[in-house]
């Protein structure tokens, strides 16, 4: 239970950001960096949790990369908006 728990919270905690960035259409402060790195350490935990055959860990980290590459969309469409 504390596994699932953390997993939807911290997968969670990318829609603020996510909402913000739709409303405001500003995502200058997110560094691109980190959303890329982000990214990639969450396919390689999905790989992970396919290999041990762990759906908590591939859906949060599924969910996760998502979340973080809709940041990374917005990062690239809003820069050429503004």
């Amino acid at each position: 239970m504390i596994g699932i728990s953390a997993a939807f919270l911290t997968t969670l905690s990318f829609l603020p950001q996510i909402i913000k960035a739709h409303h405001t259409r500003r995502m200058k402060d997110v560094s691109r960096y980190l959303m890329i790195l982000f990214a990639t350490g969450s396919i390689l935990w999905i790989i992970y949790g396919v290999l041990h055959n762990d759906p908590v860990i591939v859906g949060a980290n599924a969910t996760a990369a998502t979340f973080n590459l809709i940041l990374l969309y917005y990062s690239f469409a809003y820069a050429v908006s503004t």
